[in-house]
């Protein structure tokens, strides 16, 4: 019951969150909701009043920033970085194929997608369109068929006797969803978008001239566990991240006085980081350091701002698989829901130090949390997360954790609820934190060199 009550408001945003344009409205919603003001790229943000903020860029990445009556900018910023991406089946720009008996559709392969994980399942369609209405105007939707419309069906074991031992998949050739026959009146994928939209937006379509469209699983997250301990869910890497990230940072802001937090504290949501990043709203992107130089100061003013403050990059964690332990160093074996984990790689693949962990262990210690850490193997190469590459832009000191994950980029994740309940506890605390960063070491010398002066001391 106790789960139950906590994995609700996840599990409701995780069926929201379709596609990276979903899960911005569902962030949206949820900060309009908590006294959080939209702002655009096109106004002067450092003429902002203290409140609390949000600005969007393309619809796919989005910035939540809070900006107190005292504006010290002494303390730094507490920084949290996401991504709003997962792994999918994008459709082909022309994507009816015609060669079959079947109805089927061509599809692009958007991330580290695990293939087989895609059959058999229902799968609905999701993202933007944009088109030419009848008055000669252009306009852009998104959409979500929320119905089932295909499936990727698996070729019969008859037919395939070494599937279990020797399968290799064919991107272009085996993933065509089946939608219907080519008989059927509405063989154009396309045209079924057009209709869904005049339908429900009441829009007269004279062309769709664009669109970002996604296939999905239709099937809903789910409690699962005896004790209903686990949450299975599409998506999760990483929408339950941005989710903790929001959270948090609305409990935040409800625990202060004027409702809008006591230090500056942003949330980044990027997209595109199953691809690379490499995008103007991707993290190697200008979205962020444009934003805190506009709203806090550039120059001289944004580089003191930095050295103070700290960014928590959330994605989440290779948990270690039961079936498959020797794949994992045997000192590093994080436990779903024995709380997140603190990411570490020696060539810089994951951003943290030796600072931001004993930091991040302290507000775990304060929130009544465990924490993990996760390092690879020396002889298998580790992911990257959004960290290394925010860091080097920013110059910021950062930490790399994330939840501990099952069947990570397979279509159905698996993760803990405790560990999600305890990250957003952690998260909470850090942006309450007055100082987010230990001061450099002391070290004695006998004789230091004063440029100011001709005389050493």
């Amino acid at each position: 019951m106790e789960n139950q009550k906590n994995a609700q408001g996840m599990m409701e945003f995780l069926h929201e969150s379709t596609t990276a344009y979903h899960a911005v409205m569902a962030i949206k919603k949820r900060l309009i909701a908590n006294r959080f003001c939209e702002v655009s790229e096109q106004q002067d943000l450092h003429t902002l009043v203290p409140g609390n903020y949000f600005i969007t860029r393309q619809d796919t990445a989005i910035i939540a920033f809070t900006k107190p009556n005292n504006n010290n900018k002494s303390d730094g910023l507490r920084i949290v970085g996401t991504h709003t991406d997962s792994p999918a089946l994008k459709l082909k720009a022309n994507p009816d194929l015609k060669s079959t008996p079947y109805w089927q559709v061509g599809v692009e392969i958007y991330g580290g997608i695990i293939l087989s994980s895609w059959f058999d399942r229902e799968l609905s369609l999701a993202g933007k369109v944009s088109l030419l209405n009848q008055q000669g105007e252009l306009q852009s939707v998104l959409i979500d068929l929320k119905k089932s419309i295909a499936q990727i069906p698996s070729v019969a074991i008859h037919l395939q006797r070494d599937v279990n031992e020797n399968r290799t998949i064919n991107k272009q050739k085996e993933m065509p969803p089946i939608l219907g026959l080519t008989a059927s009146s509405e063989s154009s994928l396309l045209k079924v978008v057009k209709n869904h939209i005049e339908k429900h937006y009441q829009i007269a379509v004279e062309k769709i001239l664009g669109h970002d469209l996604f296939f999905y699983s239709n099937e809903k997250p789910a409690l699962i566990g005896i004790e209903e301990e686990f949450l299975t869910a599409s998506r999760l890497d990483n929408l339950i991240s941005c989710w903790v990230g929001v959270q948090a940072l609305i409990e935040h802001t409800q625990k202060q006085q004027d409702g809008i937090g006591s230090y500056p504290c942003v949330l980044a949501c990027y997209d595109h980081e199953e691809v690379g990043s490499s995008s103007a709203v991707g993290a190697e992107g200008n979205f962020l350091k444009s934003i805190i130089e506009r709203v806090w100061g550039g120059g001289e003013e944004s580089y003191k701002l930095l050295d103070k403050s700290l960014l928590i990059s959330v994605d989440n964690a290779q948990a270690a698989h039961p079936n498959y332990l020797e794949n994992y160093d045997p000192q590093h074996l994080p436990i779903i829901n024995g709380g997140p984990a603190i990411k570490i790689n020696a060539g810089q693949r994951y951003s943290t130090s030796a600072e931001t962990t004993a930091l991040f262990t302290h507000w775990s210690t304060k929130a009544k949390a465990r924490t993990q850490t996760f390092v690879s193997r020396s002889d298998k190469a580790c992911g990257s997360t959004i960290g290394p590459i925010t860091t080097t832009l920013l110059g910021v000191a950062a930490i790399d954790v994330g939840i501990p994950s099952l069947a990570m980029h397979s279509i159905r994740e698996f993760v803990g609820v405790r560990d999600v309940i305890d990250l957003k506890q952690i998260l909470t605390i850090f942006f309450e934190e007055k100082n987010v960063r230990i001061s450099s070491p002391t070290i004695s010398l006998d004789v230091a060199y004063n440029p100011s002066s001709s005389t050493t001391t």
